[in-house]
C-alpha cells in the first residue's frame, strides 16, 4: 500500500480488486475487531472497521473462508482504513478470495 503522493492521493502499485465479505482483525495483545471488506490487492486491502485501530501495529486479518493472514495497519479515515499484507499475496491467493466470497454469496442467497 506504500506508494508516491501525487496531490495529496498515494498511487498504490498493485491493482485493486472488490471484494466485498466480513473480517476479524486481530491484535498481538489478543484484541479483535470486526470489519467488512471493500476491495484486496497483492499487497493490500480496504475495509471499514468502526474501532479505533492502532497505526503501524502487526496484526492478524482473518477473512470469511480465506484464512489468516499477518498484516499491518497502515491508516484509518473515520471508519475507513488500510491495510497491508506482510508478506503480500499471490495473485492466485487473492483469485482464490474472491473465488471463495462468491460462493458464499450465491449460498446466501438460496438461504434467504
Amino acid at each position: 500500500m506504500h506508494g508516491e503522493v501525487d496531490h495529496g492521493f498515494v498511487q498504490r502499485g498493485a491493482e485493486r480488486v472488490e471484494l466485498h465479505c466480513e473480517a476479524v482483525l486481530k491484535l498481538a495483545d489478543g484484541r479483535s475487531f470486526d470489519a467488512r471488506v471493500r476491495n484486496i490487492s497483492t499487497s493490500g486491502m480496504r475495509l471499514f472497521c468502526r474501532d479505533l485501530l492502532p497505526i503501524g501495529g502487526d496484526a492478524r486479518v482473518a477473512i470469511a473462508n480465506g484464512g489468516e493472514h499477518p498484516i499491518q495497519i497502515v491508516w484509518q479515515l473515520g471508519v475507513s482504513a488500510g491495510i497491508e499484507f506482510t508478506p503480500h499475496l499471490t495473485w492466485r491467493s487473492v483469485v482464490a478470495l474472491l473465488a471463495e466470497s462468491e460462493e458464499q454469496e450465491r449460498l446466501n442467497r438460496r438461504v434467504a
